[in-house]
């Protein structure tokens, strides 16, 4: 579907103009949104701010200024862009607020129980260690066992 076809399906209101847009254009405008907006998730939702701007805009583009990629990016641009004005400004507004923790992933508690285990097993290994070397017992100048294999 070429540019005018697209256009003239925005300008009736169908749809399909919507669907088209997205599935025509749908890369170009995450690829300009996406250095704008670092939340994936707010990234979806200015491609849909986008998508319903070009809809209620179209009356606004004039072949005669540029092509319609042009304009679409254009709006694109600005609306990432009033978006990350918008978070920045609410942000200020309300900087005691903490963020909340997303929702531990499925088997993401295990994980970090088993991180904390070996690095609690990791730092009783490295205070033994180093509590012989500075306690000025010299006969103990070497790692514990578990460590000499993975040293040499």
């Amino acid at each position: 579907m070429d540019d005018r076809e697209l256009v003239e399906l925005l300008v009736r209101r169908e749809e399909r103009g919507a669907d088209e847009l997205l599935r025509c254009y749908g890369p170009m405008l995450r690829y300009i949104i996406a250095p704008i907006l670092p939340d994936p998730r707010e990234r979806e939702e200015c491609l849909n701010d986008v998508v319903m701007r070009a809809w209620d805009r179209i009356g606004q583009y004039d072949r005669g200024r540029g092509g319609f990629p042009a304009w679409l990016s254009a709006v694109a641009r600005n609306t990432a862009r009033n978006r990350l004005r918008a978070g920045e400004a609410a942000a200020a507004e309300l900087p005691s607020c903490p963020r909340r923790p997303d929702p531990p992933r499925p088997g993401g508690v295990m994980l970090r129980k088993e991180r904390l285990r070996r690095l609690r097993r990791s730092l009783t290994g490295w205070a033994v260690w180093s509590g012989s070397c500075c306690t000025g017992n010299t006969t103990t100048s070497s790692p514990p066992p578990r460590w000499r294999r993975s040293w040499g």
